[in-house]
């Protein structure tokens, strides 16, 4: 199935958001219609699980990989595009370090999507990749479900009231055309 992102359809339902008496999920109003998007659906939709297990991390001293292969680049944060051109030009010294560093790039720039305009990486995803066993025992369902709600929720902070005038003012044009001007031909506007 080919499925285009639409944006302004996403907008139009986030605007729609009514309060849930279930803080795991969002409930919308959709024309009459009450639909919930609750994480349960989210680790459907994406495929992700939640775990159960919760691990510490080791606490044997190893080789900051922030140091070994980033210098002074990520002293707390970096920014995403610098983040990837750096981490193309990596000469790691051996397998493993090349897997925990491309954890960490699937991580930031596929799993969470981070934007290339006002996002950073924060370097502490370097110390919980260190110790690959508690890495992959993060609870990544929930990370994500976590962060996409957030996300959702922020979008429209401050805007809804923007976007509503924006659809009122095109269903009121849609629904006088014709009603108060004529367009004589495709090339003059009416």
């Amino acid at each position: 199935m080919d499925i285009v992102f639409n944006s302004l359809l996403v907008h139009h339902i986030l605007s729609r958001e009514v309060e849930s008496s279930r803080p795991d999920s969002m409930t919308f109003d959709l024309n009459g219609t009450i639909v919930e998007f609750s994480k349960e659906d989210f680790l459907l939709v994406t495929g992700l699980w939640w775990s159960s297990i919760k691990l510490v991390r080791s606490v044997e001293v190893m080789e900051s990989l922030q140091l070994k292969y980033f210098k002074n680049l990520m002293t707390i944060e970096v920014h995403p595009t610098k983040f990837k051109e750096c981490y193309k030009m990596l000469e790691f010294e051996n397998d493993l370090d090349v897997v925990k560093i491309s954890l960490v790039h699937y991580y930031v720039l596929g799993l969470i999507g981070k934007g290339k305009i006002k996002s950073s990486i924060n370097k502490s995803l370097l110390d919980d990749v260190k110790d690959l066993e508690y890495f992959n025992s993060l609870n990544w369902g929930y990370i994500l479900c976590e962060r996409t709600f957030n996300g959702l929720k922020k979008v429209l902070k401050d805007k809804v009231t923007s976007y509503k005038e924006n659809v009122w003012a095109n269903e009121i044009i849609s629904s006088i055309a014709g009603r108060t001007a004529v367009q004589l031909n495709n090339n003059v506007v009416p």
